[in-house]
């Protein structure tokens, strides 16, 4: 994070003229600070005789824990530690001036410029087969589905021309068809009867 910040807001102009780095709009800039502040207060009462364990111990219930060093001692390397790292960057990109492009450097670090080439093999072994397997499911979809559920429509339309045609709206019409019926209904009863 140091580098970045170097790199961008310190040292010579490395950019254009119609643009030029800035800091976040206030919308941006409080949330951050409040989450500052929450992660530097969590971080102090976790530190400071354990106040954050003791807080929640309703919760998570307590427990003994045995530190091979106090807590404060460790805190303590860590941000030793990180004060270390933020000279170093320091020396290395406040104090040299930063070339316009980038060393060509190894593989490890062309690979590492190329995420790991993790985008490369995400497209080959995922993106590519997933399209192809998208494009025959909606090729499925159109000619089969699409065609099941259009030729069941036009088979009820055509019933539906038949059966129209057999309903004229006139009466006459109508007492044939239940004349004939019943017709059928007594033929029926009279041939089980018989047998």
């Amino acid at each position: 994070m140091t580098r970045v910040m170097l790199m961008t807001f310190f040292g010579p102009k490395r950019w254009a003229d119609n643009a030029h780095p800035h800091e976040a709009p206030a919308v941006m800039t409080w949330p951050m600070i409040l989450l500052a502040v929450g992660s530097v207060t969590a971080g102090a009462a976790l530190a400071v005789g354990g106040t954050l364990e003791h807080w929640l111990e309703p919760v998570v219930g307590a427990g003994e824990i045995h530190h091979v060093m106090p807590v404060w001692v460790l805190t303590a390397i860590v941000l030793s530690v990180v004060a270390v790292g933020i000279v170093i960057a320091y020396r290395m990109y406040a104090t040299r001036p930063v070339p316009e492009q980038p060393p060509t450097g190894n593989a490890l670090t062309v690979a590492a410029r190329h995420d790991l080439y993790g985008d490369a093999f995400n497209e080959t072994v995922f993106m590519r087969p997933g399209q192809v397997f998208t494009e025959e499911l909606v090729e499925i979809d159109d000619e089969v589905v699409d065609g099941v559920a259009g030729g069941l429509a036009s088979g009820v339309g055509r019933i539906s021309e038949l059966f129209r045609q057999a309903q004229t709206g006139f009466a006459r019409s109508y007492a044939l068809s239940m004349l004939v019926g019943a017709t059928l209904v007594v033929a029926t009863i009279l041939a089980v009867n018989l047998w």
